[in-house]
């Protein structure tokens, strides 16, 4: 009974060992996963700052109107739809 004994201890020592293995390496996991997150809410904030720096101009910030990004004006298409009107020429001075 006293071999019978020790085979059982020595069974539960090997499983306590590989439970500790298997322990050790998920908390290697859990260590990287969180330094991955970090680092993508670090790269996160710094978007969202960049984002919210590009979407100010003069009407909500206390930047001037010159800094305003103007949009370039799409060209005028010279077709005649029904019910559209064409676009007005732009406005040209001739010399003569």
């Amino acid at each position: 009974m006293g071999q019978e004994y020790q085979h059982q201890l020595d069974d539960l020592f090997l499983k306590i060992e590989q439970l500790e293995a298997v322990v050790r390496s998920q908390q290697q996991s859990i260590d990287a996963q969180q330094e991955r997150i970090k680092q993508l809410e670090s790269a996160l904030a710094a978007s969202e700052s960049a984002l919210a720096a590009a979407k100010k101009n003069s009407s909500n910030s206390s930047k001037p109107p010159s800094s305003d990004i103007v949009k370039p004006k799409k060209p005028c298409v010279k077709k005649f739809v029904k019910g559209v009107k064409p676009c007005k020429s732009q406005h040209v001075q001739h010399l003569s």
